[in-house]
């Protein structure tokens, strides 16, 4: 195999070798994005002052025709962090701020329970991810009711963290740092951070397209991003996957072009950037291992950037990602040349697919008019897969819902877990408010397990009680306590765009928007439909009227905020019960309709409602 990954090189490089340098680039763009499963990217390539490539290829949204261009929206996610650090490098230029400063001088509450340390944290070292404060610790991660709350959450939780080092002496990825120093600049500056922005970077470069806000609804229609499935499968999102909570966007928010994105290149590169303070050296780290296609195995963290000798060049790039989209900047200042590349899913598992990294790099060659490099394409097999299957001997136990546990502080973790079985083959699908990623379990033993998908493989493990019953399970660095019942109860079923849970027992039959859910103990049953409009459910609603009739207030249920009607009637077959509930979900209404005799719909609704409503979800076919 790799002979011929070999000779395909060698013979791509021939091909190049023939072309001029802006058709190189595109010609490998091609190639590129034909060997994997992004449904979209964007790039950007400058050289001495001069676009060479900017381009789109594929789709905005996975399924979909809108082809991407060098004006597509695109999430930058941790790229963000350089313009947080050019913003307060301006700042410090108008006497504002010194970025040695202690950051207590602009926000008097900061500190943490061993403040002696805390106090001796700059903005440099915010800037630098080498303040010591983690990414992820208390409740910065739940939706706060106002920026105030937000606020006053952040400094509550920094007040129970202890530094575990000295500030300035280690690398430390942090989120978290770069929302402090958001906030010292706004509070520098009398700005909000998008007003910062827009000021001080946006509007002198002509970035006309690239805004800190998320939610910007004429900029940003529609741009969510696609999500993984085995398979090199990819989904669109409806809505914003990953959320900040109390986060402010200078770490990771920002949205942009491919053409801002040249604007911004050509800006760094020329003698107007500030090279030698956001370039500069701060703190060293390790990078990837040779076994993972790194060279150098040690990087160097400046401002918002890393830098890293690639290939014998000393290079300056930074990479985000927020789930759902994906990006890379890299800049080779002793060419003068400049790429970005942007992508509308995440990161892919770099041992089955090329990582934009790699990419970003090959241009920089290309444009240079040097070989293809293979930095950052993993030398092994993936260390996360089982060498050999493991087979539990009931995997049964392990399906059901799981809801992230309250403890649970991680970022950027999906709130649930559905696991499902469909034959022979075990599914983990994660959910935010909507499906986010759906994978296919291999397990490694009875208590761990592999998550694949077209993304990296993510490390799944579970909890088993003495008696073998799955309790709990860890992903993406949080806890997931189990919601259905163990052993398998319930199943999961599709319905329209949406899934819930069903006891096992129950039959169903219907169409794909419509169906009837049976219980085999009593004659109940439960209508369904998904419909485009209210006209269907207000019909239904019409006959729950009398004095046995009672409509409920709108109550928050799972995901959705149904409206309940009840009454009491008499047929031919006895006295009946009958609870009407609907919701509405994005351009469509949803209802339940639930016929059973007298006296059971509140064991009815107890055993097979409250759990359907509440596991209900955005679905996807389980593979």
């Amino acid at each position: 195999m790799k002979i011929r990954i070999l000779f395909v090189t060698i013979a791509f490089q021939i091909t190049l070798a023939a072309q001029s340098v802006p058709a190189q680039l595109d010609l490998y763009m091609e190639r590129f994005f034909s060997g994997n499963p992004r449904p979209g990217i964007a790039v950007a390539v400058v050289r001495e002052g001069r676009v060479l490539l900017l381009k789109g290829y594929g789709t905005a949204r996975a399924g979909e025709e809108l082809p991407v261009n060098g004006d597509t929206p695109f999430q930058l996610g941790s790229v963000t962090k350089s313009m947080t650090s050019l913003a307060a490098l301006s700042l410090e230029r108008e006497g504002l701020l010194n970025l040695d400063d202690p950051a207590t001088k602009v926000l008097p509450w900061f500190r943490t329970a061993n403040r002696e340390k805390s106090d001796g944290i700059t903005l440099r070292m915010l800037l630098s991810n080498s303040s010591g404060i983690p990414s992820a610790f208390g409740n910065l991660y739940k939706q706060p009711d106002s920026l105030e709350e937000g606020l006053r959450e952040l400094g509550r939780s920094l007040a129970s963290l202890s530094l575990p080092s000295e500030p300035g002496t280690s690398y430390l990825y942090s989120n978290t740092g770069y929302a402090i120093a958001g906030l010292i600049l706004s509070e520098a500056s009398g700005l909000p951070y998008e007003k910062l922005m827009q000021k001080t970077l946006f509007r002198p470069l002509g970035m006309d397209r690239t805004s800190a806000v998320p939610e910007d609804p004429e900029l940003f229609r529609n741009s969510f991003g696609n999500g993984w499935a085995p398979e090199g499968e990819a989904f669109p999102l409806r809505r914003e996957a990953l959320r900040g909570g109390n986060l402010e966007p200078a770490g990771s928010r920002c949205r942009t072009t491919a053409r801002d994105m040249s604007l911004y290149l050509l800006y760094l590169l020329s003698p107007e950037a500030p090279a030698d303070d956001l370039f500069q050296p701060l703190i060293s780290h390790r990078g990837l291992s040779r076994e993972q296609g790194g060279q150098s195995e040690e990087n160097r963290y400046a401002l918002g950037f890393e830098l890293e000798t690639i290939d014998g060049r000393e290079l300056i790039y930074h990479s985000g990602g927020t789930g759902t989209f994906s990006s890379v900047l890299m800049l080779d200042r002793a060419s003068s040349t400049g790429v970005v590349i942007l992508s509308n899913a995440g990161e892919l598992d770099p041992y089955r697919y090329e990582p934009l990294i790699t990419g970003a790099n090959n241009l920089l060659h290309i444009a240079g008019e040097e070989p293809l490099s293979r930095y950052g394409i993993p030398l092994t097999d993936n260390p996360a897969l089982p060498v050999s299957p493991y087979l539990p001997d009931n995997r049964e136990k392990y399906s059901g819902i799981y809801r992230i546990s309250a403890e649970s502080t991680e970022s950027m973790a999906p709130r649930e877990v559905v696991i499902s079985q469909k034959g022979d083959r075990t599914s983990a699908a994660f959910y935010t408010d909507q499906l986010f990623s759906l994978c296919r379990l291999e397990f490694l033993s009875a208590s761990s397990a592999a998550a694949v998908s077209t993304g990296p493989v993510l490390p799944v493990d579970f909890h088993i009680t003495l008696e073998g019953d799955v309790v709990t399970l860890e992903a993406y660095g949080a806890r997931y306590e189990r919601y259905t019942p163990p052993g398998g109860s319930y199943r999961a079923e599709s319905w329209g765009n949406y899934r819930f849970f069903l006891p096992r027992e129950w039959t169903i039959t219907g169409e794909d928007t419509h169906f009837l859910a049976v219980s085999p103990h009593s004659p109940g049953l439960i209508e369904s439909g998904v419909v485009p409009d209210f006209t269907e459910i207000a019909s239904l609603a019409e006959s729950f009227q009398g004095e046995e009739a009672v409509v409920y207030p709108e109550q928050l249920m799972g995901r959705f905020y149904f409206k309940q009607y009840y009454r009491r009637f008499r047929t031919g077959s006895g006295e009946k019960q009958q609870l009407l509930l609907h919701c509405r979900a994005g351009e469509e209404w949803l209802y339940l309709l639930v016929t059973v005799p007298a006296g059971e719909l509140t064991e009815t609704v107890q055993r097979v409602i409250r759990p359907m409503v509440t596991s209900l979800g955005d679905s996807l076919p389980v593979p």
